[in-house]
């Protein structure tokens, strides 16, 4: 090879080890020229117009700024756009970005009535905000366009105490809800003090609002009520249609939250009644609901009825007739009362069933293991509170109906005052103090002193019949009067029948036995109650010194009726009440009395029912008008009256409606 050929290849290696790199690097330049072009290309911009304007502009869900708005380095692609602003519902809309330009978005908020909003300012910050049992976010934090009324609302955080307010929004108005969480060793400190840290079931008379300022509450009521009926798949029907409605679809959040808690309540009752159908065939005590007891052999349990025999006639009662304490008991083989989580179960069954006393109870158990209450207590508290509303907002209208219109104005029907019809014809009249008091509170009785017609009964009104007891001979109902007092009860009227001991002989037995209130007893089958059908005695096992004389009535079960009622005591001998129909209320019995004949121990001395559209009440005897003085001790002081008033006043209550709604 010659010298020039060596130089040339030797030339062409050198220019191949520069050029190669250079090509390189060259290619490297294009490309990162390249890069800012097609990054360009896959984002755009925003340009957000909103009428009204400054409203909130939310894109995917994050806050941008406040309309007008212009929004760049928006992705291509779908996004979705939202504006918010008080007293407007919000709007929303998908729009397309398109590489290198800017979309221009409108939305039109559509004005709002009778809204307001509720800022969160509860430290520490961050903590968890609920609504209506719905989470609404992380404090600080206001929650625009809240309906008018009450709400209820829970801040929550990992170790501390859950705040629980209910907060009343004002229309265009902003509630500040400031406070400070309470750490969980300053709770079990209190604890450990004796003190009641969550003070639960508390409600201070003065919180407590009208019924009608709960629209959200109001909103649930048809599906509270199926709910407290046991009709869950009703009531999940109804939540489907609420979430379909354009006027509570809003309330979404909160449907899904209803529709886990029945669910939640359903599985605990399907479990009781599968345990009850294991004691077929045997001797059972159904416990049903206002504490009625029905002893007997159990025939059977079919999807919708309990079959028991008593006394060789065989009843047909509903399950949903069954009391809730009964049916946690059935329960419990499968929802150990022993795991916190079973009891707050437990609660929200009771809180459905408006047994807000046994609700509590079961969240005391439940926190006392150390079990996370914030969800079961939300529900029950909100229960607890809307029944509250409801009970005062009937006090206030039965106090307006006794205290009629100020004058000049006209006395209207719902206003007008309550008249009582008191047949003094098959009956006896009141005792002078009773008399009195119904006076004294603006109760007017109307003596019916001949056989009662059509005529007297034509308007939904108060019959009081008191039975004169063996003293007063008097021809029963014929079958027109019976017919005319079943249909003014029927359509919204109110019965109210005091008994009173009778015996009659008996010659197959050879003595005395109380059988009836004879002339009245056919009035009283129609509803489904016998009167005298024991009589009263005090048991053996009451403790020594306790008086024979009188039937001491306590403790008494909840009710309208025994309102403010600590205790009622009725004379010796009194009859006892026998239900053959489970609608009955028992108002109540005393664990020292005894009924002569079958010896059952707490005899019931009160009943109420609802029959038709109307309320039926009925008292074995007449209470005795004062014992206060029995040896002196106060422990025995009678609320006879009153119990007798809020009677009337619940009879009436029914009435003055019927009467109302037929105007």
């Amino acid at each position: 090879m010659s010298t020039a050929s060596a130089g040339i290849r030797n030339t062409k290696r050198r220019v191949r080890r520069w050029v190669r790199p250079a090509l390189a690097l060259l290619a490297l330049t294009v490309a990162g020229a390249a890069t800012p072009a097609r990054a360009a290309s896959v984002l755009g911009g925003l340009y957000i117009v909103t009428d009204p304007p400054e409203a909130a502009v939310y894109v995917n869900g994050e806050l941008k700024g406040v309309s007008p708005c212009g929004i760049p380095d928006v992705p291509a692609g779908d996004v979705e756009v939202q504006a918010q602003k008080q007293g407007f519902e919000a709007a929303a809309r998908i729009a397309t970005v398109e590489g290198g330009a800017t979309a221009q978005v409108e939305l039109a908020l559509r004005r709002l009535t009778n809204v307001g909003s509720i800022a969160v300012v509860v430290e520490p910050p961050g903590s968890d905000v609920e609504l209506d049992r719905i989470p609404q976010g992380r404090s600080p934090l206001v929650l625009m366009n809240v309906p008018a009324g009450t709400h209820r609302v829970v801040v929550s955080a990992d170790g501390f105490r859950p705040l629980h307010s209910a907060v009343t929004v004002a229309p265009n108005q902003q509630f500040v809800l400031k406070g400070k969480l309470v750490p969980t060793a300053s709770m079990e400190a209190a604890r450990a003090d004796g003190t009641d840290a969550e003070k639960l079931g508390v409600l201070d008379p003065d919180d407590v609002p009208s019924a009608a300022n709960m629209p959200e509450e109001s909103a649930f009521e048809p599906v509270r009520k199926l709910s407290g009926e046991r009709r869950y798949e009703e009531a999940l029907a109804e939540l489907d249609e609420m979430a379909r409605d354009e006027q509570t679809r809003r309330f979404a959040r909160r449907i899904g939250q209803e529709r886990r808690t029945i669910n939640r309540i359903r599985d605990v009752v399907d479990a009781a009644y599968e345990k009850l159908r294991e004691s077929k065939g045997k001797d059972y005590v159904l416990s049903l609901r206002r504490g009625i007891r029905l002893e007997g052999a159990l025939v059977d349990v079919t999807e919708t009825h309990a079959i028991i025999r008593v006394s060789g006639t065989e009843r047909r009662i509903p399950l949903s007739s069954i009391g809730a304490e009964q049916i946690v008991r059935l329960a419990s083989y499968r929802y150990d009362p022993r795991e916190a989580a079973s009891r707050a179960g437990f609660a929200m069954l009771y809180a459905a069933e408006g047994e807000f006393d046994d609700a509590y109870g079961e969240l005391r158990a439940a926190l006392g293991a150390g079990y996370d209450i914030t969800e079961a207590r939300s529900y029950v508290d909100s229960e607890h509170l809307w029944s509250a509303a409801v009970e005062k907002d009937r006090g206030q209208r039965l106090r307006a109906r006794l205290a009629g219109p100020p004058a000049p104005q006209r006395v209207t029907d719902s206003a007008r005052p309550v008249r009582i019809l008191l047949d003094t014809y098959r009956g006896a009249d009141l005792p002078e103090p009773m008399a009195e008091m119904l006076a004294q509170n603006s109760i007017t009785l109307q003596p019916v002193t001949q056989p009662l017609s059509p005529e007297d009964l034509e308007e939904p009104t108060v019959l009081l019949v008191r039975d004169g007891g063996e003293g007063r001979p008097v021809p029963g109902y014929d079958s027109h009067e019976l017919q005319a007092i079943v249909d003014c009860v029927q359509r919204g009227g109110g019965l109210l029948f005091i008994g009173a001991h009778r015996r009659v002989q008996l010659p197959e037995q050879g003595r005395a036995q109380p059988v009836g209130a004879h002339p009245f007893q056919p009035l009283l089958r129609w509803f489904g109650i016998v009167v005298n059908a024991d009589e009263l005695t005090v048991s053996d096992e009451a403790p020594e010194g306790y008086p024979t004389e009188y039937a001491i009535c306590a403790p008494l079960v909840r009710h309208p009726i025994t309102n403010g009622v600590r205790r009622v005591v009725l004379p010796m001998p009194s009859p006892s009440l026998a239900m053959q129909n489970p609608g009955w209320a028992l108002l109540g019995g005393n664990p020292h009395l005894a009924s002569e004949w079958s010896k059952t121990i707490a005899p019931p001395v009160a009943a109420a029912r609802v029959f038709g559209k109307g309320r039926v009440l009925v008292i074995s005897n007449m209470p005795v008008p004062d014992t206060s003085a029995w040896q002196g001790s106060p422990v025995y002081a009678n609320d006879a009256d009153r119990m007798l008033l809020n009677g009337v006043l619940w009879l009436w209550e029914s009435a003055a409606s019927s009467a109302d709604a037929g105007r």
